[in-house]
């Protein structure tokens, strides 16, 4: 299975796909945490798609060679606790490598800004970081 096959049908009633597309011995990391194995990524994507309303990936790019890939995406979520349950979009880049034997998905690395992504969209504090990042640009 491909990356761009896994997340298009990946939803939190479809968590069979996770061990269709991780090795059993996955490394996964991403900007807000790291988890090892398949069952640690099956909690961690039922978390993360709990409460979801609307998750949509926008694939740009792809470099592949040997057992290893990079993807460029653009993801759009919906999620009542994120811009007040209005949409959000981020761009970001998933790197993975591939197990020669089992042909799984060994190593997982996502990366994306957090801050906008997460923090930015929070009442109070996404004011705060808005506010710091003028400050920061000189306005």
């Amino acid at each position: 299975m491909s990356p761009q096959d896994f997340f298009r049908n990946f939803r939190a009633d479809r968590l069979d796909l996770v061990e269709a597309f991780y090795d059993p011995k996955i490394h996964f990391v991403d900007p807000l945490g790291e988890h090892h194995g398949v069952e640690a990524m099956k909690s961690y994507y039922s978390r993360l798609y709990e409460n979801l309303k609307e998750i949509e990936f926008e694939f740009q790019d792809e470099w592949t060679k040997d057992f290893e890939s990079l993807l460029f995406w653009r993801m759009r979520v919906i999620h009542p606790r994120l811009n007040r349950g209005k949409e959000v979009s981020l761009e970001g880049l998933s790197h993975f490598r591939f197990s020669r034997e089992s042909k799984l998905c060994l190593y997982h690395r996502d990366y994306f800004d957090a801050g906008a992504f997460l923090y930015e969209q929070l009442p109070i504090l996404g004011g705060i970081i808005r506010k710091l990042k003028q400050v920061a640009r000189g306005q």
